[in-house]
Parts: C-alpha cells; sequence; structure tokens
C-alpha cells in the first residue's frame, strides 16, 4: 500500500519571478513547501497518524513492512527533514497575482497584471494559472446528489 500524507490547506506560500524582461528566459521557481511552521507540524502529524493506522490489529496484519521514510526515522525533525528532502506537491498549486482594477496613490493600477491577463508593460506577455482562485479547497463530490461537501452539507 502506498500513502500520501500532505497538508490539504497549506499556509507556506512561494514565489514565481521573472528572470529577465525576456520571455523565453526561464522563470525563478521557489516553492518554499514546507516554510510555514503550521505545515510542517501537520504534515508530521499526518505521518505519526498513518503510521499508528497501519499499526493497528485491522490493517497490520494485511501490510508489510514500512520502507518509506522507514522505521528508524523517528523523531519529528527526522521526519521533517525526510518531507524537505524527498516530498513535493500532489495537486496544482495556485497563486495570488491581482490583476487590474486595483489604483495606487498616484491613480494607475498597482496590478502586474490586466484584467485580460496582459502583462503589465509588455502587452506581449498572456499571464494564465489559476491566481484568481487564491486558495485551492479540496473538495469531493457526491455524484448521488451532485453536491460537494465544501457547500455546505
Amino acid at each position: 500500500m502506498t500513502v500520501a500524507v500532505c497538508p490539504v490547506r497549506p499556509d507556506s506560500r512561494g514565489t514565481i519571478m521573472a528572470r529577465s524582461p525576456d520571455s523565453t528566459v526561464a522563470p525563478v521557481i521557489t516553492p518554499n513547501y514546507l516554510s510555514d511552521l503550521n505545515d510542517a507540524r501537520v504534515l508530521i502529524a499526518g505521518m505519526r497518524f498513518t503510521r499508528a493506522i497501519f499499526a493497528s490489529p485491522a490493517i497490520g496484519q494485511h501490510s508489510a513492512n514500512e520502507t518509506l521514510p522507514g522505521p528508524e526515522i523517528t523523531t519529528d525533525d527526522a521526519l521533517l527533514d525526510y518531507a524537505r528532502r524527498f516530498g513535493t506537491t500532489i495537486y496544482h498549486p495556485v497563486g495570488n497575482m491581482p490583476h487590474g482594477g486595483r489604483r495606487g496613490s498616484s491613480g494607475g493600477s498597482t496590478a502586474p497584471s490586466a484584467r485580460d491577463r496582459r502583462a503589465a508593460g509588455d502587452r506581449r506577455l498572456n499571464h494564465a494559472d489559476a491566481d484568481h482562485r487564491q486558495y485551492e479547497r479540496p473538495h469531493h463530490h457526491d455524484r448521488r446528489e451532485g453536491r460537494r461537501d465544501d457547500q455546505g452539507r
């Protein structure tokens, strides 16, 4: 069996920064996974809870030994170190880049992107991402009712 443990609503925030005005130059991407202490706490708790589930008689009798991170990794610091070295995201991270409409004190827009998603300063660049969804919300569909469980259920 394989188990993926991750903070579903992470507080850590990364950045994507232009390296050059030349749009063919790759940006600098800094994901900052687990940079927020709450994310680290949630991840460690999830790893420990997973171990407890697999140690239970109901599941333990059907599972093999733990392979990764391995039973020798026991302290919070060691679990977090393992996660930082080998972990990654399992869903689409989103951003919060503001789009046009915000006005600075001089009357001009302070947004790096216009409402039409063209980059301010270089109308040849088009910004496309899920940034308008500032925080990815986990949800599950109930196919029988066609409703999502994050909508008042």
